[in-house]
């Protein structure tokens, strides 16, 4: 059951948001949607999940449009930051009426991350602050059948613990339903071990769509002294450098050097820093 985007464009009078979009999502897998403020991703999945109209190109579902039918519509859900509902609804009675659309949502597992978030449900929306309300649609969009979650700035708002559990909790909710989940984020270094496959925006346009593992194996990073460290960057690509004091930390994609200096070390290439050097070029 793939779904795949089209040809998307979506034109604001004269501002393109979206040009010929072209991407795919493959059952069960969890993919990463990244870039940067105002590069087309929030545009993109309101398109994606029909909140928002497009203005060319076609989202398919196993072949089928998803504006078709209702039933293929259900396979898709969104949780952006965006509330739909009524704020002095409580949370019970929100996930009634999704009961009441989607059958199989996982009332169990809602109910046990209610606990672990140390949420109460019977709270109205409108009472909760905002960090609460993000874990309270997270909360939903974990528990949902369907086969396409998207999830816009999933932890925005979140403390620190809070969104390392709810990491934790997204792994979860993959083992006990695998389904696709799609996480649109700036927060790229504290997702990227959950993430199969990376797709780039860029100024409206897909720049890449890529294996994560194809990604961080397309480069390194070299830490030594000034002194060690930039002789050797004059013939390679970098991507980006930190320095501190005389140490050099220097992001670079190719082949690794077959001599490096003593005291040069080599460490694995960093997602962000592979991002930042793809939407900077």
């Amino acid at each position: 059951m793939s779904l795949k985007i089209e040809k998307i464009n979506k034109n604001y009078f004269r501002h393109a948001a979206l040009i010929d979009v072209d991407c795919e999502f493959l059952p069960e897998k969890i993919y990463g949607l990244l870039g940067r403020n105002g590069a087309g991703k929030s545009t993109l999945l309101n398109i994606i999940a029909h909140r928002i109209n497009k203005t060319s190109g076609e989202v398919t579902l196993n072949g089928d449009s998803i504006y078709s039918t209702e039933e293929a519509r259900k396979e898709i859900y969104l949780s952006n930051d965006e509330t739909w509902f009524d704020n002095g609804m409580r949370i019970t009675q929100l996930m009634s009426i999704i009961q009441k659309f989607h059958p199989d949502f996982d009332v169990e597992f809602a109910q046990a991350l209610f606990a672990e978030f140390e949420l109460d449900p019977k709270k109205r929306f409108k009472a909760l602050s905002t960090g609460y309300r993000s874990i309270a649609k997270l909360i939903i969009a974990l528990s949902m059948p369907s086969k396409y979650i998207f999830l816009d700035e999933p932890v925005l708002g979140l403390d620190a613990h809070h969104r390392m559990l709810f990491n934790k909790k997204l792994i979860e909710a993959y083992e006990r339903n695998p389904r696709t989940f799609v996480i649109s984020t700036h927060m790229i270094e504290e997702i990227a071990y959950l993430l199969e496959e990376i797709i780039i925006i860029d100024r409206g346009m897909v720049k890449q769509q890529a294996n994560i593992e194809q990604v961080l194996n397309a480069g390194y990073v070299l830490t030594g002294t000034a002194s060690q460290v930039e002789p050797l960057l004059k013939t390679l690509t970098v991507v980006n450098i930190d320095q501190l004091g005389q140490l050099i930390s220097a992001a670079v994609l190719g082949e690794l050097p077959t001599e490096l200096p003593v005291g040069v070390e080599v460490h694995p290439l960093g997602l962000q820093d592979y991002f930042i050097h793809t939407t900077t070029n």
